[in-house]
């Protein structure tokens, strides 16, 4: 098998974006600028926020963390919103939170970098971090046996869609199919968003399969979690540049 690693081409598109930044500082006056709106912080977002703000350091890209409660989080997203100087936002909450769409649906569509919300323009990080790598190095998906695992609306749902509406036909299936096995063993392509327990992952699949995993399911692998860093930056960066078109 044949398992990607996305920090191979963050230091690539890392500088890539240090560029870009320092000309939108120094020829246009325009410092981009993410907030993450925390409700119910975790060690998981604590975890999440120091890659983003490590990252954000490493480019030069503004990145403001606002620690609030469930009940004003509605009012906090909409005082970003209006902040000319906020160029992306992103909401973690908690995966039980019966209220996820429609605050996530209060983000306005040119700020929603994290692509989560049903109008926003841009897309979700980690699906388009996939893309990338899979060009990075050179896998053609056409006629390729594609199988997506998992559920979840950062990764599963929003790639198959994405590829489906490329003219591909991903098999999306979760942990709890019981032809699982079956899938992954005819898989010419893996890409594996939930966790896989009692799966020995690289017993099962094809010797010449192409696997992504943005789960930590494979053994002593690196998740895509640093190249789809560099995805989500990449939105606050187009946010920013088309300020400037809308200030002309």
């Amino acid at each position: 098998m044949k398992l990607l690693n996305g920090s191979e081409l963050t230091g690539y598109i890392s500088e890539r974006q240090a560029k870009q930044v320092r000309v939108l500082r120094q020829s246009h006056g325009v410092a981009p600028k993410m907030v993450v709106v925390r409700a119910n912080s975790d060690m998981d977002s604590d975890s999440l926020t120091s890659v983003n703000k490590n990252y954000a350091t490493g480019i030069s890209v503004d990145l403001e963390i606002a620690n609030v409660e469930n009940s004003q989080i509605i009012n906090e997203i909409s005082k970003f919103n209006s902040d000319s100087s906020v160029h992306g936002i992103v909401v973690q909450l908690s995966p039980t939170d019966s209220q996820t769409d429609n605050i996530l649906n209060v983000v306005t569509p040119g700020k929603d970098v994290a692509g989560l919300g049903e109008n926003t323009t841009f897309d979700t990080p980690t699906p388009l971090a996939i893309d990338w790598l899979l060009a990075g190095y050179n896998v053609d998906l056409r006629g390729k046996n594609i199988v997506i695992v998992g559920q979840g609306r950062e990764v599963a749902l929003p790639l198959a869609k994405r590829w489906q509406n490329s003219g591909l036909d991903p098999r999306l299936t979760t942990e709890k199919d019981q032809n699982l096995a079956e899938l992954l063993r005819g898989a010419d392509v893996l890409i594996i968003s939930s966790e896989l327990p009692g799966l020995k992952i690289s017993e099962l699949v094809k010797e010449n399969a192409v696997i992504v995993d943005a789960s930590g399911a494979v053994d002593n692998s690196d998740s895509i979690g640093d190249i789809a860093t560099c995805a989500l930056f990449d939105n606050v960066i187009r946010s920013a540049q088309a300020s400037i078109k809308e200030s002309v």
